[in-house]
């Protein structure tokens, strides 16, 4: 069987493996290339039951998500390509283009031939996750062609 390659495009740090984790891991220990890709560094969630209240806080509570995310992606076998500094809870604060564009030179550097993200309701209708799912609903449909994207990072890549 040919190896496929399968991108999962998330909001947050542990999107990856609260619903799809078993699905990447399966995959990759199946020797398919699982990517992973994370908007956010998760700055404004809990630690436990503890939400951070000061800049000091949210900045530990982001670098402990990362450790915990690039931790979780290795014993999945998935390949973390990294989180995009967007503000956790602020994914709305972003022209959805841009959000899209971000994720269309991702597909078109990748040439993943799956694509996971969430529901259209974001499954939890958190406003980060409809961002997401919008934003890799656009760039799924568009990244195959070179008149959608004549700007951005993606605009330069061949269509995929």
């Amino acid at each position: 069987m040919p190896t496929r390659t399968i991108l999962g495009v998330f909001a947050h740090p542990d999107d990856e493996s609260m619903g799809p984790g078993g699905t990447l891991a399966r995959y990759a220990a199946a020797g398919h290339r699982c990517l992973v890709a994370t908007a956010t560094a998760g700055d404004a969630g809990r630690h436990f039951v503890d939400r951070p209240q000061d800049v000091e806080g949210r900045r530990r509570l982001a670098k402990t998500r990362e450790r915990e995310t690039v931790r979780a992606c290795e014993i999945l076998g998935v390949t973390h390509l990294g989180f995009w500094g967007w503000g956790d809870g602020r994914l709305a604060e972003h022209d959805v283009l841009e959000v899209e564009q971000r994720i269309v030179a991702i597909l078109r550097q990748e040439r993943p031939d799956v694509v996971i993200t969430f529901h259209g309701s974001g499954i939890s209708f958190h406003p980060d996750h409809r961002i997401i799912t919008l934003a890799a609903m656009g760039a799924f449909l568009g990244s195959g062609s070179a008149e959608w994207y004549a700007g951005g990072e993606g605009a330069p890549l061949p269509p995929h």
